[in-house]
């Protein structure tokens, strides 16, 4: 099923958001025509939960759990770097919009946690709940930590719409069920390989590692916005040869022009993992489980896996 279908929230007529004046000033906003209320959109565009989140692993998590019952706003527009993103005026007032906002509260959406005419109660900043590791906002790459937050959002929305509670609760055991599903298929797969190190374009992969006891080496630091310095690659293309790595890595949302350059130097394949903080247009189609089994088959074929 798409994940472009119906349950996305399309803001046509956007009710009216409760910006002050100084941040509609700040996000270019000089036109009160363009959030007047109205109160007919409010009655018949929506029968759920208005959930706005800021990327696509929550984005794909709350529409499972919601379902029917839930419309959901990925903020970050599907093609879109998270990490260089800023929000648009009209994209600001899809999030005052929504009766949940939810956000990682970590650098990949630093933005949102400045977002003043958001009510804290209609927030929800994921990293009040999660263990997150010297300030890396890859968390959803462990699924324990998916869980964390699936079970979280099941709660959040079985308080703001409690006659369907004993719905969410049983999308969250379907969407649980799924999650230790895949996670024993990522502890099977990757229980008996050769090699135990993965070149990556930037180090979004720490917790996908450390879950499963392989080791990532990345061009760029958490940002993938800094640029590698020249010793950066050196190192890099001298370990490839020495630990006989034979695949490096590139991002769909990132130049691949110095992953291309290591590939050449040490006549190695390149192939593509996802961090999926966010996904292309193009993908869409597929849902977070999906993309991560196809990162698991890239592993396997990477680490030489039996």
């Amino acid at each position: 099923s798409s994940l472009m279908d119906d349950n996305t929230l399309a803001s046509k007529e956007p009710r009216m958001a409760t910006l002050p004046c100084t941040k509609l000033l700040q996000y270019g906003i000089t036109d009160i025509s363009e959030i007047i209320y109205n109160p007919s959109y409010e009655k018949n565009q929506y029968n759920g939960v208005r959930v706005a989140v800021t990327i696509f692993p929550v984005f794909d998590l709350v529409k499972k759990i919601g379902g029917k019952k839930v419309f959901v706003k990925q903020i970050i527009p599907f093609g879109k770097e998270p990490h260089s993103f800023e929000p648009t005026p009209k994209e600001i007032i899809d999030i005052s919009n929504s009766e949940l906002f939810i956000f990682t509260g970590l650098g990949i959406d630093y933005w949102a946690k400045n977002i003043g005419s958001i009510p804290e109660n209609k927030k929800m900043n994921l990293s009040k709940f999660i263990k997150i590791k010297n300030q890396d906002p890859h968390f959803w790459l462990d699924p324990d930590n998916l869980a964390v937050v699936a079970k979280n959002v099941a709660t959040r929305l079985s308080k703001i719409d409690s006659q369907n509670k004993n719905y969410y609760m049983h999308n969250l055991e379907k969407y649980l069920f799924e999650l230790n599903k895949m996670h024993e298929n990522f502890k099977k797969t990757l229980s008996n390989c050769k090699l135990d190190t993965i070149v990556v374009t930037h180090d979004g992969f720490k917790y996908l590692a450390d879950k499963y006891h392989f080791k990532t080496v990345a061009i760029l630091g958490l940002s993938p916005d800094e640029k590698p310095s020249a010793k950066v690659i050196s190192d890099i293309i001298d370990l490839v040869k020495s630990k006989h790595i034979s695949t490096v890595f590139f991002e769909e949302l990132l130049p691949t022009i110095t992953i291309e350059t290591i590939s050449n130097e040490c006549n190695v394949s390149i192939s593509e993992l996802s961090p999926l903080g966010n996904i292309p247009q193009e993908k869409t189609e597929f849902d977070y489980f999906q993309l991560m089994y196809y990162n698991l088959k890239q592993l396997k074929g990477a680490l030489h896996c039996e």
